[in-house]
């Protein structure tokens, strides 16, 4: 049946009788037009909207229809759909301005709060919109909406992350909710009949002040900026995206609906790419006012936010070469696979409340942005790196009830290698990228044929000039991660380089400089288990995020072994610093082999690290079985530590054994002297002419203390029975234990502090090795002056601290000129001092693969240039202010006009009415809940002046409107 229409007095004079629509005046059987050839019932629905905000629908009906054919086969459903990446992610939460300010204070676990008005809440500091970019006139700027331009600017930080946009077919999604603050437009029109209707004649002269204080005449300019469909068209013009595109309110979920709608889209191939974003400034009274009577306590501390994320089918993104920050599946959308993943959502363990407030519309997708964010940086908010598989679940339930779950995996650049450790080094480009893009800092190179011309450049440099000939023997490496940073480095090296005579070598922080390479082989060395420590390697995976994974296959219980290290309460076990130690070196090598690219000819361990140098370049390709075979054995937990059984049975002891090492800092000499006394003491480790490790019986090493000094004595946490000839009562079960098969790696020679020689390994050899390094004295000295004296001359530490590389140098001494000695790590030094090392060894004239981290113009300052014509716009306007009254002091007025203090800001919004029923007169005292009957006369206040709104639009924000202006809305 066809309805009639709605009745037409006077119908256009299109619909004539030549037209094929005409106007149904009563219902009438719906016939199907002969040209329509299946006879299918079909009916056509548009909706036009202002702004050119167009809809259209077709419904057809639904026809059973016989199944004759005979099925032969299995019916497959539809394969899954493609994944999709986020390749670009804009972000504002609170005073968190940027995905990187964002992602700095999830990690740092930094709030954003402010407290206003004696309220604590994540508010958004002002805008600063770029005029030129903007497009419009600063006039149009001023009477739009705060929530479009602050996700219009999330919207060009994610869309400039984006190496090739399809910009034809590149969607538009936004979640949002309407701002309260249009409804003040309707508040201003009533405000002339609310009066008399209250009993008080307008007057003129007081409408005139009242009505700007609470906003500005409404202009074509204030509609278009206020519309609350407009999000998403906005962001269609600006960036000439021509897509299809939407605005959608779901509460808490409308950026996650916003999500699934543009997953859908790409699946289906109807888009090639999709901007999502979800904005809410929810700092606002009438906000604050509704989550106080509607909101859980966890979601009413009010937040300013807009996100914008860039989505590409996944292989689309892999072949443009785009940045991709988290890839989700269309099929984990809305679903409950979530629990093998960290939990991001509102009500979840990580949620962002406290940190930047609760943005309501905004926050599902905030969620999910900061996941990604996460994602990529391989650490969970509060910095803990993220070692486990990486994904993410997000979860989110509206205050209505509506529950939406998805998940985040993180990105795998490139496939994991083999079990086998790789023998060669394999400098992977995207693994360097990678890496780079975790991080501000960057290597400046100058090179020059002098250091006057060397100096030339630092000054031109300073200038910001183009740089002159820049070839040359000399190299100094600049490390600067800001423009602070690059400019005082630039003047402090030129500094350093205008001394007569000028240096042949620095190595400061941030500044390494050479006048000629370094000539020899490049050896890794690998620290001990001792040298593990809470913390350790953290801001080092956070800047290569996906390194655990590239070794995952190979250590598959990496992240168990790392996970003491960044517990809250880090107590460790001896085994478990020893794989601690053990993860990060094999870590480390996977950054110098397959990232850097570093071609090392040797491989020198220090207790420990010779096993570890022997996984590192794959002899070893067991160390998960090793590891449990270790633990099965019970050599730490029972006999060379825990109950120290061995040192007991060695000793001829009866009784439990109370083991303690010791680093003395002292001549050799004259702790050997002082050993002769006490026979239940071993001297176990030489670093250097001037510190050692002495091993024994607690009490005993008491007295050593005590002899020579509190002030030059440490315990050593790791407490094991190793380099004393005590271990030797185990030597069949630890001979056991390194019995492992080999694989040859012919291009490094492999050293042993057993001989303080070279080996090549075999099956026997390095069982043999590693008992004699562990039963004997490590004399540490003599191991590098062998390998000094073979051709090493450029040692490169891998594990936790740089504790072997200080001996290294003290060991050198003056040699030092003619090496490069440099470490990975260490304690409360970050990104920057791995960095520093990488510095040096470029400096040197190492051959390796830096391109990542190179400035692309030495010296140029890395900061974007400030727009030369800036509009200041604020978040949050000034308070609104009703001004003062002029009249009788018997004519009544509206009640809500005379609960104001003069000059004061308006009380908060009273509790929500019972009933959605409301009359004008409805002025409510501020201190009493809302009612529906008109309240008395009061006086007016004696005549003063009262300060007004300056912005022609107010808008309205936490500390603004009052009770009134909540019924006037």
């Amino acid at each position: 049946t066809l309805p009639p229409n709605l009745p037409v007095s006077e119908p256009l004079r299109e619909l004539g009788p030549s037209s094929r629509f005409r106007l149904l005046q009563r219902s009438e059987p719906w016939r199907v037009p002969a040209h329509v050839r299946d006879g299918v019932r079909r009916a056509g629905l548009s909706a036009f909207g202002f702004g050119g905000n167009n809809a259209h629908l077709v419904l057809e009906e639904h026809r059973r229809r016989p199944i004759t054919a005979q099925v032969t086969e299995a019916v497959h459903g539809p394969p899954a759909p493609e994944p999709l990446a986020i390749v670009g992610i804009g972000a504002v939460a609170a005073r968190a301005r940027g995905r990187r300010a964002v992602l700095s204070a999830l990690i740092d676990a930094a709030p954003q709060l402010s407290e206003i008005a004696g309220r604590l809440q994540g508010q958004a500091d002002d805008l600063e919109i770029d005029i030129r970019a903007a497009g419009q006139p600063p006039s149009d700027l001023r009477e739009t909406l705060a929530q479009q331009l602050l996700l219009e600017e999330t919207a060009r930080e994610a869309l400039a992350q984006v190496a090739d946009l399809p910009k034809a077919r590149c969607g538009v999604f936004v979640g949002m909710g309407t701002d309260p603050e249009v409804a003040r437009y309707g508040a201003r029109w009533r405000l002339d009949s609310q009066l008399t209707d209250a009993g008080a004649p307008p007057e003129s002269d007081w409408l005139s002040a009242a009505k700007p204080a609470l906003v500005g005449a409404l202009t074509s300019a204030g509609v278009l900026g206020t519309m609350p469909n407009l999000p998403a068209n906005r962001l269609n013009r600006a960036f000439d995206l021509g897509g299809r595109s939407a605005s959608i309110c779901a509460e808490e979920l409308s950026g996650l609906a916003a999500l699934e709608i543009a997953a859908r889209s790409l699946s289906d191939g109807r888009l090639d790419a999709a901007l999502v974003g979800a904005v809410d400034l929810s700092c606002e009274a009438v906000h604050s006012a509704a989550a106080e009577a509607l909101f859980p306590d966890s979601r009413r501390i009010p937040g300013d936010a807009a996100v914008s994320l860039v989505l590409k089918r996944l292989r689309d993104a892999e072949r443009a070469g785009d940045t991709v920050y988290a890839v989700l599946h269309p099929q984990d959308l809305d679903t409950d696979q979530t629990s093998d993943a960290a939990a991001f959502g509102p009500d979840t363990t990580h949620s962002l409340t406290a940190l930047f407030g609760h943005s309501h519309a905004a926050s599902g997708l905030l969620h999910l942005a900061a996941a990604a964010l996460c994602l990529d940086a391989g650490a969970l908010p509060g910095g803990r790196p993220w070692l486990s598989e990486r994904r993410a679940a997000i979860e989110v339930t509206s205050f209505g009830g509506c529950r939406w779950r998805g998940r985040l995996e993180g990105y795998a650049p490139e496939s994991t290698p083999p079990v086998s450790a790789p023998t060669e080094p394999a400098p992977s480009d995207q693994g360097a990228r990678n890496a780079s893009a975790h991080t501000e800092l960057r290597l400046h190179v100058f090179r020059a044929s002098t250091p006057e011309a060397l100096g030339a450049q630092l000054r031109q440099a300073r200038r910001g000039e183009t740089l002159g000939d820049s070839s040359g023997g000399l190299c100094l490496v600049l490390v600067a991660g800001s423009d602070a940073q690059l400019e005082q480095r630039l003047a402090r090296a030129e500094q350093l380089l205008r001394v007569s005579p000028p240096p042949s070598r620095l190595s400061l922080p941030g500044i390494h400089f050479r006048t000629q390479a370094v000539e020899g082989d490049l050896a890794y060395v690998f620290t001990s288990a001792g040298a593990a420590y809470s913390g350790m390697g953290a801001d080092f995976l956070r800047a290569a995020p996906d390194l655990p994974q590239r070794i995952q296959q190979r250590f598959p219980s990496l992240a168990e072994c790392l996970s003491w290290a960044y517990a809250d309460d880090p107590e460790a076990s001896a085994a478990q610093r020893l794989w601690g130690a053990s993860a990060l070196s094999q870590l480390h090598a996977e950054f110098s082999l397959r990232v850097l690219g570093l071609e090392p000819r040797a491989a020198i361990g220090y207790s420990s690290g010779e096993s570890n140098s022997l996984f590192a370049f794959g002899v070893w390709r067991d160390l998960e079985a090793m590891r449990q075979e270790l633990a099965q054995s019970r050599l730490f937990e029972e006999q060379i530590g825990g109950e120290f059984r061995a040192v007991a049975r060695a000793w001829g002891s009866a009784e439990a054994v109370d083991w303690a090492n010791v680093a003395v800092l002292a001549p050799l000499a004259s702790v050997e002297r002082y050993l002769k006394e006490e026979p239940r003491l071993r001297l176990a480790i030489m670093h250097t002419a001037n510190e050692c490790v002495v091993s024994g019986e607690r009490s005993a090493c008491e007295r050593l203390v005590a002899h020579f000094g509190a002030q030059r004595c440490f315990e050593l946490e790791y407490n094991l029975a190793v380099h004393v000839p005590e271990l030797l009562q185990v030597r069949d079960a630890w001979l056991d234990v390194h019995r492992r098969e080999v694989t040859p790696a012919p291009h490094i020679r492999f050293y042993s502090a057993a001989t303080c020689g070279s080996y090549t390994p075999s099956r026997e050899a390095c069982a043999e090795a590693i008992l004699g390094q562990a039963s004997a004295r490590l004399d540490f000295p003599r191991l590098i002056e062998a390998a000094w004296a073979d051709g090493v001359r450029v040692f490169v530490e891998h594990g936790p601290g740089n504790s072997c590389s200080g001996w290294i140098r003290e060991v050198l001494g003056e040699r030092c000129a003619e090496a490069v000695v440099v470490s990975f790590d260490r304690r409360a030094s970050g990104f920057e001092h791995t960095l520093d090392s990488v510095a040096e060894l470029l400096a040197a004239g190492v051959s390796l693969n830096a391109d990542a981290w190179l400035a692309s113009e030495p010296g140029r300052l890395v900061s974007p240039p400030t727009p030369a014509a800036a509009l200041r716009l604020p978040a949050h306007p000034p308070l609104v202010r009703w001004p003062a009254h002029a009249t009788p002091a018997n004519r009544p007025h509206p009640q809500a006009m005379n609960t104001l203090p003069e000059a004061e800001p308006m009380p908060p919004a009273p509790a929500l009415p019972s009933s959605l029923e409301w009359t004008p007169s409805s002025f409510p005292e501020a201190t009493q809940p809302a009612s529906t009957t008109a309240p008395a006369a009061v006086p007016p206040p004696a005549a003063t002046a009262a300060p007004l709104a300056a912005p022609s639009r107010p808008r309205a924000h936490a500390a603004a409107p009052a009770s009134a202006l909540g019924n006037l809305a």
